[in-house]
């Protein structure tokens, strides 16, 4: 999908949810930063908007939890993480993990 619609947000996002769903990190943390850079505001306001509508949802969490650490936002990445991991399946655990290490090494 990023590829038929490179300068769709949504797109971008897709791509990236399913690069973390196979254990690609690094393509998923760009997937995600490049959708941000075509509407921040847009992002921003989608993820919260579903994170809220679905609390107990881990993957939704996940991925608002990516944002901020694609935004540098360690604090707000690891409060994230920390309710994404309250209710994860063992699954998904190993990725939330790795998401928490990268997000406890911003600034």
């Amino acid at each position: 999908s990023a590829r038929l619609a490179p300068r769709s947000m949504e797109s971008q996002f897709l791509h990236g949810r399913a690069q973390l769903a196979v254990g690609d990190l690094e393509a998923a943390l760009s997937s995600f930063s490049l959708g941000r850079e075509i509407d921040p505001r847009r992002a921003r306001s989608l993820l919260e908007g579903l994170a809220r509508a679905r609390p107990r949802d881990s993957t939704l969490l996940r991925d608002l939890a990516v944002l901020e650490i694609v935004e540098g936002r360690r604090e707000p990445a690891l409060a994230i993480l920390r309710a994404a991991m309250a209710t994860a399946s063992p699954e998904q655990m190993t990725l939330l993990v790795r998401l928490t290490s990268l997000a406890g090494r911003l600034p």
